[in-house]
């Protein structure tokens, strides 16, 4: 039967479905730098928002 195939095809290969291990460490370092990222920019909004003269943040009138 191999002979009717191409000559690249051939019935006894392996196929194996992973993923290089390296890939994985990108993954999880591009993850880690994305939350660190987040972090620091909700740091950064929060500090630019509470000096809006707008903002509610001044407690309640009166007390």
């Amino acid at each position: 039967m191999d002979d009717r195939l191409a000559p690249h095809v051939r019935l006894d290969k392996t196929t194996v479905l992973a993923q290089p291990a390296w890939s994985a460490a990108l993954v999880h370092l591009a993850l880690a730098l994305l939350g660190a990222g987040a972090g620091w920019l909700v740091e950064v909004l929060a500090e630019w928002l509470v000096t809006l003269p707008w903002r509610r943040c001044k407690g309640r009138p009166g007390s």
